[in-house]
């Protein structure tokens, strides 16, 4: 009885049960919440890691933070990991990822994930904050394109970004209008502000 004890503590702290909302949110979409507040923008884009062995397996949040005009706003992103996930809507699925922001400039901040079944933080350095920035001026939906995160060695911890246009995955833009459809941003998507 002690073994099965110690067994089933071992298992659950090692992430290897599942939550009992796994399988209804694996079936989940990627789906846009209505518009918060007036004045805020869609901000859709994709992720892609190649971690190596050693490196970083997938990458389940993005964390911006907002370093232009406006209120300070410390960090804004999506993640998989969400506590009561399967009441609402899946803001990121398979590297997609849809957020809601107020104007201003933002830029990359960090990328959560797992690694070898552990969770995995990576911060982005200076230059590459940077370079990233962008700047949401009016409500609309920006697309930000495909983000590729590559681990610079074997073992390393350094990892290279490289940005690839929207065009460069057209699936995504079928994905894109399936994830708004019904909502306030569907306008968007058709032309009228």
């Amino acid at each position: 009885m002690t073994r099965a004890l110690l067994l089933a503590l071992a298992l659950s702290t090692s992430g290897c049960f599942f939550r009992l909302s796994d399988p209804v949110w694996a079936f989940k979409s990627l789906r846009a919440a209505e518009p918060v507040l007036p004045g805020r923008s869609l901000v859709f884009g994709s992720l892609e890691v190649d971690g190596g062995f050693f490196g970083i397996g997938s990458l389940d949040g993005i964390w911006l933070r907002r370093v232009g005009p406006g209120e300070p706003i410390d960090v804004a992103g999506a993640t998989e990991e969400t506590l009561f996930r399967v009441f609402g809507r899946r803001e990121m699925k398979d590297g997609h990822y849809l957020m809601q922001l107020p104007p201003g400039v933002y830029e990359l901040v960090l990328f959560t994930g797992r690694s070898w079944g552990n969770p995995a933080r990576l911060h982005v350095g200076e230059d590459a904050r940077v370079a990233s920035r962008f700047t949401i001026t009016r409500p609309g939906i920006y697309d930000m394109g495909v983000l590729h995160v590559e681990q610079g060695s074997t073992f390393g911890s350094n990892y290279h970004m490289t940005t690839l246009p929207p065009s460069s995955r057209p699936e995504r833009a079928e994905l894109l209008r399936d994830a708004v459809a019904g909502t306030g941003w569907e306008r968007f998507l058709q032309g009228t502000p």
